[in-house]
């Protein structure tokens, strides 16, 4: 057997778009391939989004040529970003991969491991709360797997924290969690994903349980655990039927407490549609406080366009029908949200259009009927307009 070869260029370049939460990103670089003759790179990137962010991050790559197949990778990544209603980062990243092996019928297959060590700057504008906050801090973590499509996620951080108002006309339960904070916290996700696609998934589950206990020093102390949980079954005629529940819950560790940006919020045109962004749970002068607790149920159904030739561009199409059902509040009996739990729930309906973006993010463009709501909510009946990498 002959095989014929062809080195790749030493200098080349690209360029991508990539999706965040309501906002679009344009990354563009250039990279330096095979750099000693032995599969290393290095690239630099810069990013652009459509709210005024950007970053500019640096990498390199040195895979080690062994029986285990172990990779090191050190990143440098750094970014500033300016004026974003979104997260904003700014990054300095080490990680380590490293191959686990899993032994099952006198059979070894890898299963990828790698450490990651992270010193950060991020930046968040919660428009519909009314504060900002600036975060600066240093991570260590690890990331496995156990068996296919089982990951899980290991994580100690320690972040200093500044909230600051948006404007004099924030709310007092707004403005008393101004300030600065120390949060030193223990991360865990474990994850299963049997789906074939996480855009327009036709079959498989999800499932995802993430836990974070802060207090080991620092000046706030609380324990925040959320389950998600998603199952997809095809129907005859190519339509796709899809149930999601999720659901958060945080209590206090000590009486150090916790502040505003870490508590639940709920409401958005990819999560429960039908809300303004953080419109569902307590609200004060028109600021939404979050809350400690939450849970959400959606049922989809989703279906190609009819009439129409089948193609490559229409297959990125979907008509989307959709009902949600859920709450946020605090639970605590005399609370003004929760003091009756069937009066809490709030519920919509609607339909619309999704689109596959390029496999990255869903476009949607639902008209939405909030069915049941709060006085204090801030319902979005009528169209509304999203796109988002992870949808529920």
């Amino acid at each position: 057997v002959t095989f014929e070869v062809e080195e790749v260029r030493v200098l080349g370049a690209q360029a991508s778009t990539s999706v965040g939460q309501n906002e679009a990103l344009f990354n563009g670089g250039g990279a330096f391939r095979n750099i000693f003759g032995r599969g290393e790179y290095c690239n630099a990137s810069y990013s652009k989004g459509t709210k005024k962010t950007s970053s500019f991050g640096v990498n390199f790559v040195k895979p080690l040529h062994d029986d285990l197949k172990t990779k090191y990778v050190s990143v440098l990544n750094t970014s500033v970003r300016q004026c974003s209603p979104y997260l904003c980062t700014s990054v300095f990243s080490i990680p380590l991969y490293v191959s686990v092996l899993h032994t099952s019928v006198g059979q070894c297959s890898p299963y990828l491991c790698r450490l990651t060590a992270n010193i950060y700057q991020s930046y968040l504008e919660a428009g519909w709360s009314g504060f900002k906050e600036v975060d600066r801090g240093a991570a260590l973590g690890v990331n496995f797997s156990t068996a296919p499509n089982v990951s899980h996620q290991v994580t100690a951080e320690a972040a200093w924290r500044h909230l600051t108002c948006l404007s004099k006309t924030a709310a007092f339960g707004v403005r008393e969690h101004s300030g600065h904070s120390l949060k030193t916290a223990l991360k865990y996700q474990l994850q299963y994903d049997s789906r074939d696609q996480h855009i327009f998934p036709t079959r498989g589950q999800l499932f995802r349980f993430q836990t974070e206990s802060a207090g080991y020093g620092g000046s706030v102390g609380f324990s925040k655990n959320e389950v998600t949980v998603q199952a997809n079954q095809e129907l005859p005629f190519d339509v796709v039927a899809q149930v999601s529940l999720s659901g958060g819950h945080m209590f206090p560790l000590s009486s150090k407490g916790h502040t505003i940006a870490d508590r639940f919020f709920m409401g958005g045109p990819m999560t429960f549609r039908g809300f303004q962004m953080g419109g569902v749970g307590p609200h004060s002068e028109k600021c939404a406080l979050g809350a400690q607790s939450y849970w959400l149920g959606s049922a989809h159904v989703y279906a190609p366009l009819p009439l129409l030739e089948r193609g490559p561009f229409l297959e990125r199409f979907r008509l989307h029908g959709w009902t949600s059902m859920g709450t946020c509040g605090d639970f605590r009996r005399g609370a003004d949200d929760s003091h009756d739990p069937a009066q809490a729930v709030r519920m919509s309906l609607g339909a619309g259009l999704a689109l596959n973006l390029a496999g990255m993010a869903r476009v949607e463009l639902n008209y939405c009927v909030p069915v049941k709501h709060q006085s204090w909510d801030k319902p979005q009946p009528g169209l509304q307009f999203g796109v988002a990498a992870d949808i529920l």
